[in-house]
């Protein structure tokens, strides 16, 4: 992370290219929900992230995962079972 980024508590930059403008995005993944919702950007983390906020918020019990492959999701605890919520994936 560049020093912008650090400030706002950046873990990790990821640098994606643009085949159709042939251009260059910096992509800072944010590890706070503060800056998950300011930026409006995300992949399965941030999504994840704020799934994970909103649930809490409904007074769910709440867990994130993540497996192998560095994928993140959320699970709620519904009478007495974990059930799996990707809104990074739109899978529930």
């Amino acid at each position: 992370p560049n020093e912008e980024e650090a400030q706002f508590h950046a873990l990790k930059t990821e640098i994606w290219y643009c085949p159709q403008c042939m251009s260059f995005y910096r992509f800072a993944r944010y590890n706070t929900i503060t800056n998950v919702l300011s930026s409006r950007l995300g992949r399965c983390s941030e999504y994840s992230m704020a799934m994970y906020h909103i649930m809490r918020a409904l007074k769910y019990p709440t867990r994130l995962v993540v497996d192998w492959a560095d994928h993140l999701w959320v699970e709620i605890l519904v009478q007495g079972g974990w059930i799996h919520i990707d809104p990074c994936e739109a899978a529930f």
